[in-house]
């Protein structure tokens, strides 16, 4: 598996904000795969969770300057 880096340049509300804002969407996604309307759309939406989760744990790991757990 290859890996990537991707860099941004953010003060530090605006990693805030950004964390707040991927969280936000986090919980609406999760609330959707709880809701029997989405049945269809599951594995997207648990895809979208995973890739989240992992964009959010980074920008954690950033703001503490070491492996968030």
């Amino acid at each position: 598996m290859r890996t990537h880096t991707i860099s941004l340049t953010l003060t530090t509300p605006q990693i805030a904000y950004l964390e707040n804002a991927l969280l936000d969407h986090l919980k609406s996604i999760t609330d959707a795969l709880e809701s029997s309307q989405f049945d269809f759309e599951r594995p997207q939406l648990e895809g979208q969770c995973d890739s989240l989760d992992i964009l959010i744990h980074e920008i954690k790991n950033t703001i503490s300057g070491g492996d968030y757990a």
